[in-house]
């Protein structure tokens, strides 16, 4: 090899080597948004004049269309400017309003498996009364498994990670409970909560968005 090949060869490789010449760019993302309420005290005041009216079966099911209701009108009405800013920073053209909503009270050992909200364009869960202590809910990405995590990573149960789990490389995500959190998340994403760990209170609020029409 001649000294002008070698001195080519070697600038070539120092050209690839140069991070700045790639470009990264995120196309397909999961997009999950959470906010604290400001007024969870109210939210306790409008839930403890229904509560007389909320018969709880054994699945925890007690209490259904809750955005009809004008007990919660504060809570609806903060909830769907919540889910209408997500749509606006996904730059969704429509204006979204709730379609069905429902109470759920896990009694000890309850959970839900994975599922999907079918129907529905936007779903939310907000955790009304919870422990940090008991289990969130987990995520599990529409991605092909063996496509987005080679090399089979996904969180610990205590909801913290390794240097190598993070967004790009994980197929699962999970979020803790936090009393008066919301989160808000695209239907089609399979969830699931784990079977209630604590003998204290679970319950939620969730609801499905679809465009207003």
């Amino acid at each position: 090899m001649s000294s002008q090949t070698t001195l080519c060869a070697k600038t070539v490789c120092a050209n690839a080597g140069r991070m700045n010449d790639l470009k990264l760019e995120h196309w397909f993302p999961t997009v999950i948004g959470f906010v604290d309420c400001p007024f969870l005290h109210s939210v306790y005041d409008s839930y403890d004049r229904k509560i007389g009216l909320m018969k709880f079966n054994e699945n925890g099911f007690s209490y259904t269309q809750i955005h009809l209701d004008n007990t919660f009108k504060r809570l609806n009405d903060w909830i769907t400017y919540n889910v209408n800013e997500y749509a606006k920073a996904h730059k969704y053209p429509d204006t979204y309003e709730a379609k069905e909503s429902w109470l759920l009270n896990y009694p000890n050992g309850g959970g839900q498996p994975w599922h999907t909200h079918v129907g529905a364009t936007i779903s939310t869960i907000f955790y009304f009364d919870v422990k940090e202590n008991d289990v969130g809910t987990k995520f599990r990405s529409p991605l092909a498994y063996d496509m987005i995590n080679p090399l089979n990573l996904s969180p610990n149960d205590d909801g913290k990670s390794d240097d190598k789990f993070n967004e790009l490389t994980s197929s699962v995500c999970n979020y803790h409970p936090v009393q008066g959190r919301l989160l808000i998340f695209r239907s089609h994403v399979e969830h699931t909560a784990n079977n209630k760990v604590t003998k204290d209170r679970r319950i939620i609020f969730s609801y499905n968005y679809g465009p207003k029409k």
